[in-house]
């Protein structure tokens, strides 16, 4: 797991864990599936349905991530900084980590979608290298969505739940 396990850890120092591995899957994880579910998707044959089912909620994942990311460094942590210094109010701070967590459902309902079709990240034997990376990376990518998401919600944003 990516994030140290201090307790007594300011929010600063949670928001600068959390941007780490923020940075990671935008700049590292997620063009590297797109360009992975590309090509996959591009050299599939007419009976690897799935394929296409992989890519659709990739592009959804890719898009819902981004956005959720961005919303977050642009609103969520510094309304969370702020509350700390007492320039902004509990109830900004409970309204945007409250949107957080909203978000974070629908991530990972997307991450259960991807796991049921690639069938738990397990390609069929005769799959080509490029599936069996993507789905490699897939399940990291899970993983260290999973590992980002439980740190907010049982870290970051405890103290701004409604």
């Amino acid at each position: 797991m990516p994030f140290t396990q201090d307790q007594n850890k300011n929010t600063f120092a949670m928001i600068r864990e959390i941007k780490s591995v923020q940075n990671q899957i935008l700049a590292h994880d997620l063009p590297l599936l797109d360009q992975l579910t590309t090509l996959v998707l591009r050299n599939a044959s007419e009976d690897q349905s799935e394929l296409r089912e992989i890519r659709f909620l990739f592009v959804k994942l890719l898009s819902m991530l981004s956005a959720h990311i961005q919303r977050e460094a642009r609103l969520v942590y510094p309304t969370l900084l702020r509350h700390e210094t007492d320039t902004a109010p509990l109830s900004l701070a409970v309204e945007h980590v409250s949107d957080s967590l909203k978000e974070h459902d629908q991530i990972m309902n997307i991450l259960r979608q991807l796991r049921q079709v690639t069938n738990h990240y397990r390609p069929d034997y005769r799959a080509s290298s490029e599936i069996k990376l993507t789905y490699e990376k897939f399940q990291a990518l899970e993983k260290a969505t999973i590992e980002l998401i439980h740190f907010e919600n049982t870290q970051a944003y405890d103290g701004y739940t409604a």
